[in-house]
């Protein structure tokens, strides 16, 4: 996402932590009963996300895609997001489960540049501490052969 008054990392901020709970509050709060009536509302919900998605980004350009993204893996991104957050309020095991492997398989699909920094955060700096950089593995070397 880009924006031309804010920062990458603080517009992706304000959506993960802002825009998302309040629109996923939003959705939980009038989830309809009868599997028919679900099945219809969470359509309806990944169809008005989608087209807001692709809107802005078409005419905006304020999304870029990378990686082999495109419209279609939102739209399953949606999909999963919708039906895992009614979900969890009955089966959390579960969504907990499906939630990890599909997080491997969309990593193993898109293979994100972890190294560019672009994912890191305080949990990602904290482990990067206890790793060894090429300078701290040659100095150990150095010390083991002395």
């Amino acid at each position: 996402m880009k924006s031309p008054f804010l920062k990458v990392k603080v517009v992706r901020a304000l959506y993960i932590f802002f825009i998302m709970p309040h629109v996923i509050l939003l959705y939980l709060s009038e989830f309809p009963r009868g599997i028919s009536k679900q099945i219809i509302y969470i359509l309806k919900w990944v169809g008005v996300s989608s087209f807001l998605e692709f809107i802005v980004w078409r005419k905006s350009k304020a999304i870029t895609f990378q990686h082999g993204w495109t419209i279609a893996w939102s739209i399953s991104v949606y999909m999963k997001m919708y039906t895992f957050s009614y979900l969890l309020t009955h089966k959390p095991r579960f969504v907990l489960n499906a939630s990890l492997l599909s997080l491997i398989w969309f990593i193993y699909i898109f293979k994100p540049p972890f190294s560019t920094g672009f994912f890191e955060g305080p949990v990602l700096k904290y482990i990067k501490r206890f790793t060894c950089s090429k300078y701290r593995i040659k100095s150990i070397v150095l010390r083991l052969e002395k």
